[in-house]
This record gives C-alpha cells, sequence and structure tokens, in this order.
C-alpha cells in the first residue's frame, strides 16, 4: 500500500505558516497573550472573506494585524506600547513576505539599546508614558520645537539602523 500525500487546503496551510509568527509579532508590540490571539483569529477571518490565501503574505498580513491591534487599544482608551508605536514608525511592509518579522523586531530592540540615556528618555517620555512635546519640553526647560526635532532625529537613526542591520550592513 502506498501512502496518500495530502497537501492542506490553501487558507489551512496559510495558517501554518504564519500564525506563530504574527502572534509573536503581536507579543512583541505589547499585545497580551489572549490579545494576540484573538487579533490572529480577527486577521484571519477577514483574510479568509476577503482575499486569494494563495496571494497573502506576511507583509498583508501583519499590516493587518497592526492595525487591527491598534483599534482595539484604541477602543479600549489604552496607551499603545513603545514598540507598537516605534513599529508604526517603521516600515515593515516590506519587509521580506516569508519573514515572521522576527528579524525586524531583533534590529529594532538591539537599535533601541544603543541609544543615548538622553534619547531613551525622550523616547519613554512620548511613547511608553504618552506625555505630549509640550510636557516634554516643559520638564526639561526646552522650546517644543526642540523636542519635535529630537523626536524626529531619533526616529530616523532607528530607522537607519534597523535598515543597515536587516540588509546586513551591521
Amino acid at each position: 500500500m502506498q501512502a496518500v500525500s495530502v497537501t492542506p487546503e490553501p487558507f489551512t496551510a496559510l495558517i501554518r505558516r504564519h500564525q506563530a509568527g504574527l502572534w509573536r509579532y503581536l507579543r512583541a508590540l505589547g499585545a497580551s497573550p489572549d490579545e494576540a490571539e484573538e487579533v490572529v483569529q480577527d486577521v484571519f477571518v477577514a483574510v479568509h472573506s476577503r482575499f486569494d490565501p494563495s496571494a497573502v503574505g506576511a507583509g498583508l498580513l501583519r499590516r493587518l494585524a497592526r492595525d487591527r491591534l491598534i483599534d482595539r487599544l484604541r477602543s479600549e482608551r489604552r496607551r499603545t506600547a513603545s514598540l507598537l508605536r516605534y513599529a508604526q514608525e517603521l516600515d515593515w511592509t516590506d519587509a521580506d513576505d516569508e519573514s515572521d518579522g522576527g528579524p525586524w523586531l531583533d534590529a529594532l530592540r538591539t537599535c533601541l539599546s544603543q541609544l543615548d540615556a538622553q534619547a531613551r528618555s525622550i523616547l519613554d517620555e512620548f511613547y511608553a508614558r504618552g506625555r505630549s512635546r509640550e510636557e516634554i519640553a516643559a520638564r526639561r526647560g526646552l522650546q517644543e520645537g526642540s523636542v519635535k526635532s529630537r523626536l524626529h532625529r531619533i526616529r530616523q537613526a532607528l530607522r537607519r539602523c534597523v535598515e543597515r542591520r536587516i540588509q546586513g550592513d551591521e
């Protein structure tokens, strides 16, 4: 008797290929395990009803998951976690379509750890603590425009650092 190879349906194969990576991506963005699980399920339901599974890649799934997580956080009136906000500044949608985002997250963590204490402190105040530029400026004795410029330069530096690491230049 010869063994029969069964090919899973395209949608089932899509879930098997991307579910774990998508869940890890959401956890890295600050979702609780339960939130990540629910968002992953929501994403696959949306994909099933709107897309051809053979045409769906990791980039689209991450984009849908991130958007759904942001919507959930907004509806619960919670502040987004700092990595979620940093990730929004990066263009994850251009990542290798078969990647689960792990290399991008690793690069982002490394780049964040290389920032000087002042830059990390400003990012923490703005993103993790949700303080406005005006509040940060007042606390530090700076002009609001100065804080805005510093945040812009820090985000640009993070973007360049992550891109260099992903391209293997570091």
